[in-house]
């Protein structure tokens, strides 16, 4: 039997959660963003490039993965790294 419960009534997720959380989501909706725009602009041929290609839904796959998991981890660090040195007040931190 788990000591720990699996729902405990009336729990929040951690303000710091939430926080690298929506960073997480904007990076990561940066990252497609750019991906469409890359492929929208035909940047040095790459949308020809992938039409090319064998398998063209696995490559922009992995390049739409890449950027968002890139940009994702680029906001998450921005976001941590911006954050103020002062403790919030208690009632701010859950």
């Amino acid at each position: 039997m788990s000591k720990f419960p699996i729902e405990t009534p009336g729990a929040r997720v951690p303000l710091l959660l939430r926080h690298l959380g929506w960073a997480l989501a904007m990076g990561a909706a940066f990252g497609a963003a750019f991906t469409a725009f890359l492929l929208v602009s035909n940047f040095a041929g790459l949308r020809d490039l992938i039409a090319g290609s064998s398998s063209p839904v696995l490559v922009i796959f992995m390049l739409g993965f890449m950027n968002a998991l890139t940009f994702g981890s680029l906001a998450m660090g921005t976001s941590i790294m911006t954050l103020p040195r002062e403790r919030l007040p208690p009632e701010h931190r859950y």
